[in-house]
């Protein structure tokens, strides 16, 4: 599991403690929420029910064999169980589930792919029955909830004083996010903190990724392997991500392209796009790839809370570089042409542009998470500022009070000992932090600093520069 060693340490907290107890784990289509169902009951043992898209008539027969073959004909299987008459077509599976949990030992429930088992109000009702039996009767049983997305129904592990129809939190609400860059670069302690940076920056924190790569072999001969080759393993993964009404609108994947080829006001992804004829046609397409935790809403730190100045960008980065860069060569891969020489002749030109976007996300969260390794705190807030005559792509006010303003240099060449000096005059036009006493300059680098850029940074008080090391914590 890499990556998740509290959840996993969190979970098995929950489960060597008393039941009747629920926690609902929670997160995007590949963020590993099976896997560390699995890895945590892998001692224990548990009774799986799994969601499926069959209609409840197939699939409540289906749940029922499987835990048939779980745990054989349990005691009593004909004793109706409570609530069973309003379960529909999933009365045979929780008249199963309630023998099960009258054992003196009861295994752990698991629900995964909940989100689909709930969709059917009928399945719903009835493990609001098995759940308020359980409660009654000081059942020792355990549910785990696996689903994709982070819409918890509201009253299920949320609130606190045990009223209510839905189950209440006897255990914990579990949201997995994105693996960090340090995470992952954890697992592959070989590479060098440059190579870590650039894989993550295409493919991004993604379990069902980096749970494939082999840290013996280079990240570009994983990149191949992996996600480029017409049998490659991760090759749907991006697809994935997509739900259906998403993946299957015009309008959406019009959107998801423009994003990923750099487009961030909502004029460049109307332009982008190419499929709408007024801005105003945006709205629902973009509110629903947000909805979906596909598209993040950036906002000026410095500007109102009524501020109607919005950049978009995607959540995931290997969206960016899927569509935007493999996508548009996936003919010539099918064709038969070498991954590694595809990679090499056509994605290698595009990938210092890709880093160049996604790095800002990275120094942000370096200052948010690790920022008082270098500076004199960490951030209690980060993002960007722009504005006019400014655009700071990295900043942040420490807990110290003190406000940060930085630039990242990652395409294009390196830069020259006026870099900071510049930086200097676009912190004096920006509104963010007016009036504070320390102003702090931070420069992201690619490369190691040129001798003269970094005599000029020791020259100036509150003046940094950050190299890959620094992002991915390394000496």
């Amino acid at each position: 599991m890499i990556g998740r060693e509290s959840e996993l340490e969190r979970l098995g907290r929950f489960l060597a403690g008393p039941g009747p107890a629920l926690a609902w784990i929670t997160g995007f289509s590949g963020s590993g929420s099976t896997a560390l169902v699995r890895a945590a009951t892998r001692e224990t043992g548990a009774l799986w029910l799994r969601g499926s898209s069959l209609p409840a008539e197939l699939a409540g027969r289906e749940a029922e064999a499987g835990l048939r073959e779980q745990v054989g004909d349990v005691a009593d299987p004909e004793i109706p169980a409570p609530g069973e008459e309003a379960a529909g077509p999933w009365r045979g599976t929780f008249r199963r589930l309630h023998a099960a949990a009258r054992r003196p030992q009861p295994p752990t429930l698991v629900l995964d792919r909940a989100h689909l088992l709930l969709q059917d109000r009928r399945f719903v009702r009835g493990l609001e029955a098995l759940w308020s039996d359980l409660r009654a009767h000081g059942r020792r049983q355990h549910l785990l909830i696996a689903s994709t997305g982070a819409a918890v129904p509201e009253g299920w592990v949320r609130g606190g004083d045990g009223q209510g129809d839905g189950p209440r939190p006897g255990g914990a609400e579990i949201v997995l996010g994105p693996l960090r860059l340090r995470e992952v670069a954890a697992a592959v302690p070989d590479w060098s903190a440059l190579e870590c940076i650039t894989l993550y920056g295409l493919v991004g924190g993604l379990p069902g990724f980096w749970s494939r790569v082999d840290s013996r072999v280079r990240p570009e001969t994983n990149l191949s392997r992996l996600l480029l080759g017409p049998e490659a393993s991760c090759r749907g993964l991006a697809d994935g991500l997509l739900p259906p009404t998403i993946g299957e609108s015009r309008r959406s994947l019009a959107l998801i392209h423009a994003l990923a080829r750099g487009a961030g006001s909502w004029g460049e992804l109307r332009t982008g796009a190419a499929v709408f004829r007024s801005s105003s046609e945006l709205g629902p397409y973009m509110k629903g790839l947000v909805d979906a935790d596909l598209v993040e809403v950036d906002r000026s730190l410095d500007a109102s809370p009524r501020s109607r100045s919005r950049r978009y960008r995607l959540v995931h980065p290997l969206l960016a570089f899927w569509f935007g860069t493999v996508r548009p060569r996936l003919a010539e891969l099918d064709a038969g042409a070498p991954p590694n020489r595809v990679l090499s002749e056509r994605l290698a030109p595009e990938i210092p542009g890709l880093l160049q976007r996604v790095l800002p996300r990275l120094g942000q969260e370096f200052l948010t998470h690790h920022g008082d390794e270098r500076l004199p705190a960490r951030a209690r807030e980060a993002g960007a500022v722009w504005g006019d005559g400014y655009d700071l792509e990295v900043a942040g006010t420490l807990h110290s009070g003190a406000a940060v303003y930085g630039h990242v240099h990652w395409a294009g060449p390196a830069p020259s000992p006026e870099s900071m000096d510049r930086l200097g005059d676009e912190i004096r036009s920006a509104r963010y932090g007016f009036g504070r006493e320390a102003r702090l300059r931070l420069l992201l680098l690619r490369e190691e600093p040129h001798h003269d850029l970094a005599r000029r940074t020791a020259q100036i008080p509150g003046a940094y520069l950050l190299g890959p090391s620094d992002l991915v914590g390394r000496p």
